[in-house]
């Protein structure tokens, strides 16, 4: 190993940006900008995640000794200059400037010109670390190699197609690629011209919500409308043939397809565009299968955070077993870049768990400034369960935050599931308006009696990236989770991920019969799942909960 492969910081700068760091090659801290911040989804360049991973691994900024920029041209140097603009919470994707980004991006990568162009980011990027006392080299990857990179390294299994999808990155939609004792053969690509990502964050926007960040509601009110109704105007913009995509593009909210589009009610918009991006893209995974005579599928890329799509992956005959990277957005691409420069085979991940944990001693004081009333148990599930059996609703903020967008048990508002009435009166208390029920943590051990054919995602299951189809117990024991589609997307927790909030579920099913808990995120409406003692205080307190877990520490409301 390299002297400069010791301590290694690895960067995403675009969409949801964040840093990791591997020493020695390990992976040993991951953090989102976003969780710090305390901007959704920001463009932000990465200081503050910078500063945390670089604590979390004992490290000063002198001694990081290689870079590494998960994307080359994605953003542009010209975007990084004017960051006013580049981080600007939402874009409007009807916007006459998107096409020519897309064009100057693709044709950079065909000219050869991405060189030059990668070459000017890292001259910027490296203007910026200079300030924060890091003066390594740095060196970039293509944006879906590590994507793919991600999803491969990550997954437990080797011999594998593994695809990418998102709107765009370093000019291309999509990549295919064969993963093979460690190593990643590109075998396909998409051009960012013809995307099904982006057609269905245009539909996210017309019926009023933000693009980037709200395409589960989409998912979610699909399931109430007729897919029939739409889907004809979807296959007239939306289509694969021969494991290429092609889509329309719409330039303005008011053509005339668009126009006769929303003449429709808006689930039965969300149900059409769901429905079309399920038979194209499982066209489209079929065909390299096919192609490859591969059984085992790896996935990463944003389009892959469509929890309901992934499952119509999983159940297409030929795939025997299938991973989505946990992280699987652009806020993911720190990690990959890390595999990619160590060249790491599959090995399964080791923890989802790579943010900061807090001392007995910092909760404590947040909990004394903030006046709330908090005890220690003995026996922490014991106490815990007892009230989630009286119905009451808790908060748990302890052990490291988890990486990526959901909340795995470590930074998570937990409560009965089997209340039918909770996805209104909990999404009321956390001014939220979803369309998902909320998801279920499931015991391992148990979860063959809540959902069906695990056996080829189970290990997706532990992350939360993909729905299932569930079982009569399962609609009797988690009514408040289960959608109206009969589906629920579940963690399934193991002793070995979590044994503190596996502890808490476990004593739950021994008082109740229910081996499973509504795990939500702790955070109110568009904000970030909370980081820090401080943000979980601020959070349980807004959302009125019963209870709050910080460390060791059981606190609880102050009466008015």
């Amino acid at each position: 190993m390299k002297a400069t492969d010791r301590a290694v910081l690895s960067l995403s700068l675009s969409y949801d940006s964040g840093a990791a760091v591997f020493v020695d090659g390990k992976l040993i801290a991951a953090v989102g900008e976003e969780r710090l911040n305390r901007k959704k989804n920001t463009r932000a360049f990465p200081v503050l995640s910078i500063l945390e991973c670089l604590s979390l691994a004992n490290l000063r900024p002198s001694d990081i000794g290689l870079v590494l920029l998960a994307s080359r041209i994605t953003p542009n140097w010209i975007s990084l200059k004017f960051p006013k603009f580049h981080e600007l919470e939402s874009v409007n994707l009807f916007s006459p400037m998107l096409y020519p980004v897309v064009a100057e991006q693709w044709l950079a990568r065909k000219s050869g010109l991405i060189g030059l162009e990668a070459a000017m980011v890292v001259a910027h990027t490296r203007s910026r670390l200079r300030k924060l006392g890091i003066l390594a080299p740095c060196k970039t990857f293509d944006h879906h190699r590590i994507h793919a990179r991600c999803a491969y390294s990550a997954a437990s299994f080797d011999q594998s197609l593994v695809v990418t999808m998102d709107a765009m990155g370093d000019g291309i939609s999509s990549g295919v690629y064969l993963g093979d004792n460690g190593g990643l053969t590109p075998i396909g690509e998409n051009s960012g011209f013809a995307t099904p990502a982006f057609i269905y964050s245009q539909v996210t926007q017309l019926l009023g919500f933000t693009p980037s960040r709200h395409e589960g509601k989409i998912t979610g009110l699909a399931a109430y409308g007729d897919a029939e109704t739409t889907l004809p105007l979807f296959r007239r913009i939306m289509a694969c043939e021969g494991g290429r995509f092609r889509t329309r593009r719409i330039s303005r909210p008011n053509h005339p397809l668009y126009a006769e589009l929303m003449r429709h009610r808006p689930e039965d918009i969300a149900a059409g565009v769901q429905r079309r991006l399920e038979e194209v893209v499982t066209a489209y995974v079929r065909h390299w299968l096919t192609a490859s005579g591969r059984r085992h599928l790896a996935l990463a890329g944003g389009v892959f955070a469509n929890v309901k799509l992934n499952q119509r992956l999983a159940e297409i005959e030929d795939v025997e077993r299938i991973f989505v990277f946990p992280h699987m957005g652009d806020g993911g691409l720190p990690v990959g870049a890390g595999y990619e420069h160590f060249g790491a085979a599959p090995s399964g991940l080791d923890t989802i768990y790579l943010g900061r944990d807090f001392s007995d001693r910092e909760c404590q004081d947040a909990l004394r400034g903030a006046g709330l009333p908090f005890t220690q148990p003995t026996d922490m599930a014991d106490a815990v369960s007892a009230l989630l059996a009286e119905g009451k609703t808790v908060g748990r903020c302890a052990g490291r935050m988890e990486y990526g967008p959901r909340a795995l048990g470590n930074r998570s508002i937990m409560a009965s599931a089997n209340d039918p009435s909770i996805n209104d009166w909990l999404n009321k208390k956390l001014r939220r308006t979803e369309f998902m029920p909320f998801a279920p943590s499931t015991l391992d051990e148990q979860a063959d009696r809540y959902y069906r054919n695990l056996s080829k995602a189970r290990e997706c299951a532990r992350y939360m990236t993909i729905t299932f189809d569930c079982t009569p117990e399962s609609r009797e024991r988690q009514r408040g989770c289960v959608h109206v589609d009969g589906t629920a997307r579940p963690q399934l927790v193991r002793a070995e991920d979590n044994p503190g909030y596996h502890a808490i579920i476990r004593r739950y099913f021994e008082r109740t019969g229910a081996a499973t808990l509504v795990n939500t995120s702790f955070n109110v409406h568009e904000e970030p799942i909370v980081a820090s003692p401080q943000d979980a205080i601020k959070s349980f307190k807004d959302c009125g909960l019963d209870g709050l877990i910080l460390g060791p520490y059981l606190a609880a409301q102050v009466s008015p």
